[in-house]
């Protein structure tokens, strides 16, 4: 239940996302996937040497939000301008940069992330088994 609750949420917030995206630019994002794990790897890479997962994440964000800022100011801004083929075309470069950058620094490799909750949630007789990964 649990899982289904995480992986609904997530479903509905790259939906808003992808929607305010596509509302707010009218163009389609291709690389929204690769935008979306960057973070996580840099939060990955940040928990790795044991720094603490509450401050892994903030950083995490702060990794996330300023080159979708930088992109938005000096990319999308300047192309919107241009004919809506030259924006499609754009957002698949950007995803072919993206998704480039992420397997250079990554090395293509599936990582893992420890749960930050290690304990199961007991309701009356009901256990909740709190499987992370």
């Amino acid at each position: 239940m649990i899982a289904g609750l995480q992986s609904g949420s997530t479903y509905a917030m790259l939906a808003v996302a992808v929607v305010l995206m596509l509302k707010a630019t009218d163009v389609p994002t291709f690389a929204m996937a690769y935008m979306r794990l960057f973070p996580v790897f840099v939060i990955r890479q940040l928990i790795e040497p044991s720094l603490s997962c509450w401050l892994a994440v903030p950083l995490g964000i702060l990794f996330g939000v300023v080159p979708g800022l930088a992109i938005e100011r000096l990319v999308i801004r300047q192309v919107l301008s241009e004919s809506h083929f030259a924006s499609v075309l754009m957002a698949i470069g950007g995803s072919v940069a993206f998704g480039a950058a992420v397997h250079l620094a990554w090395k293509s490799e599936r990582p893992g992330l420890d749960a930050p909750v290690t304990r199961n949630l007991k309701i009356d007789d009901v256990v909740i088994l709190l499987v992370w990964r």
